[in-house]
């Protein structure tokens, strides 16, 4: 699963995502994903359906073709913490270019907004809105914790390992 890094007292990177970790981080993803729907449906399904277009477009058309087709979890090492391994590479060719400011805002707005669009529908239904809090908490935060202390995506403007990541 991880490495040795060059100074001992940094976290080991991470080389192979273990099937346990791929399994909750995709159902931590997917499930506070199906959770935001679902709240929001129940009081106006048209901002639903929007909800889940705008998950999935900056899904694939922003975090998929800005970060992970620079990452060389899909590509070299053939592992992936939210997608089936071979989706990535399907769709995108391997890109060796820094990611622009703009990118990087872009990503940064996603990923806020993503947690916190639900919240107004959430709020009226306390199960949904505790059940989707855990699940986005839990993900942004073993991802942002855990995860991006130890990645190899250095090109990733959210990477925060130290030494040397591929």
């Amino acid at each position: 699963m991880t490495s040795n890094p060059d100074n001992a007292s940094c976290p080991k990177l991470v080389d192979r995502f273990s099937f346990a970790e791929r399994t909750l981080m995709q159902l931590g993803l997917y499930g506070f994903l199906a959770i935001g729907f679902y709240g929001i449906h129940r009081i106006d399904p048209a901002w639903a359906w929007g909800y889940l277009a705008y998950a999935f477009i900056g899904f694939f058309g922003g975090v998929l073709s800005i970060i992970c087709s620079r990452c060389p979890y899909p590509y070299a090492l053939k592992t992936c913490l939210f997608l089936p391994v071979r989706v990535v590479p399907a769709l995108y060719a391997q890109r060796r270019t820094p990611i622009k400011i703009w990118q990087t805002a872009v990503l940064t707005v996603f990923f806020l907004s993503l947690p916190v669009l639900p919240l107004p529908w959430l709020i009226v239904h306390p199960p949904l809105l505790a059940g989707f809090l855990a699940l986005a908490l839990a993900v942004f935060g073993t991802v942002l914790l855990y995860y991006c202390k130890r990645c190899r995506n250095r090109r990733c403007p959210f990477n925060r390992a130290q030494g040397e990541a591929g």
